[in-house]
């Protein structure tokens, strides 16, 4: 049973994937398009939620109690993060978008700043970080299915990942895009319901805090018995700022239809992110169930969702535990490879290189640098050696280092200059790869409480601020258009003048 729901939604997607395939007829909409707002709004939070906040952050919840979902839920994390994206970045880029054409973040932040070598840090970390963050979601596939449906590591990779070529490497962002809203609220969906029915066996909302609460009354707040400050700091602080520096999710802003319709693409994201979040509950609620003995401890937290479904579920909410992981999962994949690919295309054959990617040639190379991606994503997923919440934080957090500051102040503050750009961006790529570099090998481990995403994001932010203050301003009046206070304030010297 439930892998025949299983085979009825990896089919469904496909078919929806290829029916909005359609509009990519060549290179130049491969990667561009227009989305209306349910679209854009779910498809950022699917993009966001991935296999991390389905099946790891319940994981952490188990020991770590509401830590998790206060820091990316309610005091700040994804839905803040969805809010400021679309106040400081998304208005902008659309007129950008509209006035300019731009495509990509790298189009973007080397237009703003008049200095096109700022490829040299933009897209490394975008190409690196898509296959590495995509690599992230196959591991959760593989984890999900084998634990779920006793289908092979190996095998349950290529099955998801067969799945994902099919929609996006054929459609492009547009298709990637359209699945993704409909996974989001799939994805949506499954938690409500799992969230209500972990509660419910739990003894209800009172009894599984009471009982939480006997085990270790700290397990409520933000810091507590196993989250330390700057643990809880690093996971509010990169998932609310760091959000707009994820190039899968920031380049969506400039593709909304109409600039009127931020308000309900805001609602409709918000509310949708609340949502999904609430399979965190899953991971509470596991830790009271356990300590009623009503459930046994977990050993490994990456395995609880799957462990709790098996125990306390019927084969076809196996299945759709499956398909709702599968779509949190899938869709982020889908649109880091889409980001990748259009680094590859746009940023460095195009715009580099000064290739022709516009005509149907351009789309098959496009596809083909998508498929490229996703063959090198999936030579790193046979290597799951990490937790799933940590890779998934290490990718986002190195996203959001190299690129928020640079997007945030050029869109923002007019003193912000090249110089800072290349400062900070150094820095967090330096920084992002020694300390990794370290750790795979096992030379050195960041021993600090705040993680070194959070680390690099903030210095980062402080980096590009200090230079800009020390080097000489840029004229960027080619890029932001002034302020109706400050042509008012030019005509009124115009007429004192006269």
């Amino acid at each position: 049973m439930a892998i025949a729901v299983v085979l009825v939604y990896l089919v469904l997607m496909i078919v929806i994937g290829n029916i909005s395939a359609r509009h990519a007829k060549n290179g130049k909409n491969y990667f561009g398009g227009s989305l209306p707002p349910w679209v854009m709004a779910t498809a950022i939070v699917a993009t966001s939620i991935s296999g991390v906040g389905f099946i790891g952050t319940p994981g952490t919840a188990y020991n770590q109690g509401y830590a998790p979902y206060l820091g990316t839920t309610i005091l700040g994390g994804g839905w803040l993060g969805f809010v400021l994206s679309a106040w400081i970045i998304g208005r902008p880029m659309k007129r950008i978008a509209a006035r300019r054409g731009h495509v990509t973040v790298t189009d973007i932040i080397c237009d703003m700043y008049s200095e096109p070598k700022l490829r040299a840090v933009v897209i490394p970390i975008i190409i690196i970080g898509g296959i590495a963050s995509a690599a992230v979601q196959w591991v959760v596939i593989g984890t999900v299915m084998s634990s779920m449906l006793g289908v092979g590591y190996n095998t349950a990779v290529f099955i998801g990942v067969g799945c994902v070529a099919l929609y996006s490497v054929l459609g492009g962002n547009e298709s990637t895009a359209f699945v993704g809203g409909i996974q989001c609220l799939i994805a949506l969906f499954c938690s409500i319901f799992m969230a209500s029915v972990a509660v419910r066996l739990a003894g209800g909302l009172t009894a599984m805090n009471e009982t939480i609460a006997a085990y270790d009354s700290t397990l409520f707040y933000p810091v507590n018995t196993n989250t330390s400050f700057g643990y809880f700091f690093s996971l509010a602080f990169i998932y609310s700022v760091g959000y707009m520096g994820q190039p899968s999710i920031t380049v969506k802003w400039a593709q909304l239809t109409d600039n009127k319709l931020y308000p309900k693409a805001i609602l409709i994201g918000a509310v949708s992110y609340v949502l999904t979040t609430l399979m965190t509950y899953v991971g509470i609620a596991s830790r009271a169930l356990v300590q009623t003995g009503a459930m046994a401890p977990i050993t490994n937290t990456d395995n609880l969702v799957m462990i709790f479904i098996q125990t306390f579920c019927s084969p076809w909410v196996v299945g759709l535990v499956v398909a709702a992981a599968l779509s949190a999962i899938m869709s982020t994949g889908a649109a880091h490879l889409i980001s990748c690919s259009s680094a590859c295309v746009n940023d460095v054959m195009a715009n580099w290189l000064h290739m022709d990617m516009s005509g149907k040639r351009g789309k098959r190379i496009s596809q083909f640098a998508t498929l490229l991606c996703l063959a090198l994503s999936l030579a790193m997923s046979f290597r799951p050696d990490f937790g799933i919440q940590q890779l998934g934080n290490a990718a986002w957090g190195a996203f959001a280092a190299v690129i928020a500051p640079a997007l945030i102040l050029g869109l923002r503050w007019r003193r912000a200059t090249k110089q800072g750009v290349w400062a900070s961006g150094i820095f967090s790529l330096a920084l992002i790869i020694i300390v990794n570099v370290l750790k795979y090998t096992n030379l050195w481990v960041w021993p600090f409480e705040l993680t070194m995403e959070a680390f690099a994001l903030l210095a980062s932010f402080v980096i590009m601020v200090v230079v800009s203050l020390l080097t000489p301003a840029q004229d960027k009046s080619h890029f932001m258009p002034e302020t109706k206070k400050m042509l008012a304030q030019k005509k009124k010297e115009m007429m004192s003048a006269t």
